[in-house]
C-alpha cells in the first residue's frame, strides 16, 4: 500500500520537525510539502500511531496534513510535468522503516 502525504504548515520549525518525522519512518520527499511511502497494513498502522502521537501536538491554527491511500496503478498513471522523476523514488519505497 502506498501513502501520499500532503501538508501545509505555517511555522518553519514545526514544518521541519514534521518533515523529519516523515523521513525517519521511510517516506520519500517528492516535493517540498509532499511525501510518498510504501508499506504493509501492519506497518502503516504502527506509523499512523507514531505520527499521530508526535504530530498532533505540533500542529496549530490552520496547519493541515492530508494522508491519502494510493494504489500503485494510480501512482503509475499520474501525469508528470517538468524534470521530476517520481517513479525512480519507488525503488526507495520497497523497505519498511519504523522508529520506536
Amino acid at each position: 500500500m502506498h501513502k501520499l502525504i500532503i501538508y501545509d504548515i505555517e511555522d518553519d520549525k514545526t514544518r521541519n520537525m514534521v518533515s523529519k518525522l516523515f523521513e525517519k519512518v521511510g517516506m520519500v520527499r517528492v516535493q517540498k510539502s509532499v511525501f510518498v511511502g510504501w508499506g504493509s497494513l501492519v506497518y502503516w498502522s504502527k506509523v499512523n500511531e507514531l505520527l499521530k502521537s508526535k504530530i498532533e501536538k505540533l500542529l496549530k491554527g490552520n496547519d493541515t496534513i492530508c494522508v491519502l491511500n494510493v494504489d500503485e496503478v494510480a501512482l503509475k498513471s499520474c501525469i508528470l510535468f517538468g524534470n521530476a522523476d517520481l517513479f525512480s523514488t519507488f525503488e526507495l519505497l520497497k523497505k519498511e522503516y519504523l522508529i520506536v
